[in-house]
C-alpha cells in the first residue's frame, strides 16, 4: 500500500502474510492515524474464510480518517514494514 504524507512525500507499507481486509473508499482520503489491534473480531473471520488457524500471531492494522476518525482500511496480516518509496 503506497501513501503521500503532508510535504508530499511517498511511502510503502508492505503487509506479511495478508489474509483479509475492510474498505470504506479509502482512496485519496486523509489519514489521521493507524492503529495495531490484537484480538480484534476481523482477524478471526479472516483467518476462519483463509483456511487457517486462528492465531494471534495476525494483528489487524487500522487505518483512520481525519475529519471523521472512521477506521476506512483495516489489513489482517502477522507484520508490516515501512519505506520510503523509490522515485522511478
Amino acid at each position: 500500500m503506497t501513501y503521500r504524507d503532508w510535504r508530499e512525500n511517498t511511502f510503502v507499507f508492505k503487509f506479511k502474510d495478508a489474509i483479509g481486509y475492510q474498505s470504506f473508499s479509502p482512496e485519496n482520503r486523509d489519514l489521521d492515524r493507524g492503529t495495531v489491534e490484537e484480538g480484534d473480531p476481523l482477524a478471526v473471520v479472516a483467518c476462519r474464510a483463509a483456511g487457517e488457524e486462528v492465531s494471534t500471531s495476525f494483528r489487524v492494522y487500522s487505518f483512520v480518517a481525519a475529519w471523521d476518525d472512521q477506521q476506512i482500511l483495516r489489513i489482517v496480516a502477522t507484520g508490516v514494514d515501512h519505506e520510503r518509496a523509490t522515485k522511478p
